[in-house]
Order: structure tokens, then sequence, then C-alpha cells
């Protein structure tokens, strides 16, 4: 069931860009606020699960859409999705909605967002949940092959070549749209190691794209009818130029130069509570790296890991697991 849509604000930040977000008032004041911020997929829709779990129980909520999603504005020019630019973006809208603080939530792409707001505002983070991806420090500046010969030689197969394909061919988003079927079942796949082989490695997703029908793979068995229905054409609607220049900022060292530029040293490691959230079977953001990055740059003490039985969408997958298990962290913190 899609997030209710009276519940949306519109807020024009001031860089001028427009931000879309789900907002709802905590019932209580013992009760804190969640902010949740998405990475690829259907925007603030993609926490629908998360949103209508502690909403009920009482928490306040804020989940945008992030800049090139749903309601917000599309931008194509990797310059302006600056970490440490959106950041500032999030920190508006708390600052607009009266919110001193709140525990943030990242999935995927969302985590490297609220790891730099945690550096920058850490007096805005309570504590801090990543799924997927983990907290990171700051990237270093970025040479696709290389990391792609490591990432071979240490786990047997490229784990970022669709890197290049969505951030530097101008056709990928007409490929994707135009091939939707093949495009949403392997973001959503039904067998997860089929990202090992179509997925990671370089010209992989490009050539299953414009291999026909016969090579579509099969649909997520793991949704219900309804939630493929919602989350497909949800997707299949948005320009998804906006998105995919998430990935140039990367492969432009945009972020990597940001971080150097805007995090100071000793932000590098977090201090606050940290939940780390990976899917068994998620083939391109591994948990070993996952939990070396928290291990490294978060205090052991107030760090949380759990495992789940799921891909990289866990929120999406096994939504009653997540909920239950970030809400066992909440009460302890």
């Amino acid at each position: 069931m899609a997030m209710d849509s009276n519940s949306y604000k519109d807020l024009k930040v001031s860089r001028g860009f427009n931000y879309h977000y789900y907002v709802a008032t905590a019932r209580e004041k013992s009760k804190q606020n969640l902010v949740f911020i998405h990475g690829f997929g259907v925007a603030s829709q993609d926490w629908r699960h998360q949103v209508r779990f502690f909403q009920e129980l009482g928490y306040g909520i804020i989940a945008p859409d992030s800049l090139g999603y749903g309601g917000s504005s599309i931008i194509r020019d990797p310059q302006q999705l600056k970490l440490s630019l959106i950041a500032q973006d999030i920190v508006e809208i708390l600052q607009h909605e009266n919110i001193q603080s709140a525990i943030f939530v990242g999935q995927g792409g969302g985590s490297p967002i609220i790891s730099r707001v945690a550096q920058l505002y850490p007096e805005k983070v309570t504590a801090a949940a990543f799924l997927a991806i983990p907290y990171a420090a700051t990237p270093s500046p970025f040479d696709l092959k290389q990391v792609l010969k490591i990432q071979k030689d240490t786990f047997g197969y490229e784990l970022f070549g669709y890197w290049e394909f969505l951030a530097m061919d101008p056709d990928a988003p007409v490929i994707a749209i135009s091939n939707f079927e093949a495009f949403f079942n392997l973001i959503y796949p039904d067998d997860p190691k089929s990202w090992i082989s179509l997925f990671g490695p370089s010209g992989a997703m490009k050539g299953y794209l414009l291999a026909g029908p016969d090579a579509v793979l099969p649909s997520p068995s793991w949704f219900s009818a309804e939630e493929k229905r919602l989350q497909y054409t949800t997707l299949q609607a948005f320009d998804l130029s906006g998105p995919f220049t998430y990935y140039k900022a990367y492969l432009e060292n945009v972020q990597s130069e940001d971080g150097q530029q805007s995090v100071p040293l000793d932000r590098y490691r977090l201090s606050k509570p940290v939940f780390y959230g990976y899917g068994t079977e998620d083939y391109i953001s591994l948990p070993a790296i996952g939990k070396q990055a928290v291990q490294s740059f978060c205090d052991g003490e107030k760090l949380t890991i759990r495992e789940f039985k799921a891909n990289h969408w866990m929120h999406l997958q096994v939504p009653d697991d997540v909920n239950r298990t970030l809400l066992d962290w909440l009460q302890g913190l």
C-alpha cells in the first residue's frame, strides 16, 4: 500500500531546489523523530513498510524524495549532488519542521547521505542505521578500472561494472525504460545470484537489457502482486536520468573531492550509536566489506550489526523482520 499522498509537503531549499517529503508528527514528546533516506528505487515510497510500522507506534517521520526522484527536483548536474550539499538540504527540511535532532535510517544510496549529515551536522543525529551500504567515512579518489580489478582479484567478479553504464552511457535511461521488464527483474532479482553475472561485471547490464525478450529474467516472486505493481509502475514513470546522475558524481570524483574539502579528519570516525544491517544474499554490497567499514570507523561499544536473509532490498523483501529488528535497536538506545 502506497504512503498517503496527503501527508506530503514541498519545500524549496536555499539552493533553489524543491524537495517533496512525507511528514508525520510524533504523537508524544517521548517518541523520537525518524528520518528515512532512500537509495535507488521508488523514492520515499521505498520506505512504505517502515513508515507505516513506526508511525503507528507514534514515532515522528520525515521521508524525503531525494533529488532526482519522485516529486523532488530532477538533477542532471553531478556537481549539485555533492553529499555536503544534500546534507545541508536535509538539515533545512528538519529546521523547517522544527526538528532539533533525529534518528536517521538509510538504505543503499541513502547511506552515504546520512553519513555526511552525521559528519557535518552531528548535533542533528541522535543515532544512525545503515541498510545494505554501511557508514562511509569519505570516498577516496575513484579509478573505476583499478577498483574493478581489485574486486575481481579479491571476490572473483567485478561488483561495480554497472556504474560505467548507468553513469557514462548517455543512452542508459532510454535503454532501461525501453526494456523495462528486463531492467526491473534485474534490479529486483528473483535469483539474487544473477547479480554476479548480469549486474556487477562491466558491460553485463547493458548486454542483458539489449538481449531481447527471451533473455528477460523471471519476475521477483518475493513481491506480492500488489507490491510489484506499485514498485513497477512507480519506477517506470520516473525520469531515470536523475537517479543515474548519482553514479556519475562518484565516477567523476565529485564525491571524493567534496568529502576531502568538507569533512574534517576528526569527523571521519562516527561516535554515535550505529546500526548496520546486511543481506546474506546481497552479491554487490557485500557484507564482508560493510562489516569491515563499520568496525573501522564506528564506536564498537555503540555498534549493532544484524543480518537478514534477504537480498539488497531487505526493507522491501523482509519488511517485518527489518521493522522488528530496528525497533529492538531503537528501544535499546
